[in-house]
């Protein structure tokens, strides 16, 4: 006979797994979690950030595509949400002309006239690594009228190497304040 715990462990550890932490869940936080469970990838299906490849300035960057407004507006205004995302780099020096980070962000104008930002950024000190990093972060209370730009950034080095995959936007539906991780 299988207990209460042995049957939720799996569960928990899909959790887990899927937004990188070590937390405890409780079965009313596993339930929370699974009823609102909604998985964004903001690029197109293939699309990817390669430092190889997209050299557009010394911010070597690279545009989202396939952000709609009013499914933004829907389904994400005051929404907890966690932004995250995969790197891996190579050739990093730190310097001072540049802002020693990777990352992206959107910025939106909302209907209030008033801009935010929102994405994710990981700030290296190693010369080379892979790790994900996740922003949790709650999104504005007011509609977005239009959405200003939304980029994946290599604001490190312009020699280094750098690809960024697996960007993403999870909806928390367990809430918590505004924080910044990597594993």
């Amino acid at each position: 006979m299988t207990t209460i715990n042995e049957a939720l462990t799996p569960l928990g550890d899909g959790f887990r797994n899927l937004y990188r932490t070590g937390d405890k869940y409780s079965a009313a936080d596993m339930a929370k979690l699974l009823s609102s469970l909604e998985i964004h990838n903001f690029l197109d299906d293939g699309q990817y950030f390669d430092s190889k490849v997209d050299n557009d300035d010394k911010y070597n960057w690279k545009a989202f595509t396939g952000i709609d407004i009013d499914k933004w507006n829907k389904y994400l205004v005051g929404k907890t949400v966690i932004f995250s995302f995969d790197a891996e780099w190579s050739g990093f020096v730190s310097n001072n002309d540049y802002q020693n980070r990777l990352g992206f962000e959107l910025q939106t104008t909302a209907e209030d006239g008033t801009q935010h930002w929102n994405g994710s950024w990981l700030y290296l000190k190693t010369e080379s690594g892979k790790q994900y990093c996740a922003t949790r972060m709650t999104i504005y209370d007011k509609p977005i009228k239009s959405l200003d730009y939304a980029n994946i950034y290599n604001q490190i080095n312009s020699d280094a190497t750098v690809k960024i995959t697996n960007v993403k936007m999870y909806i928390d539906p367990l809430g918590g304040g505004s924080t910044t991780w990597t594993v």
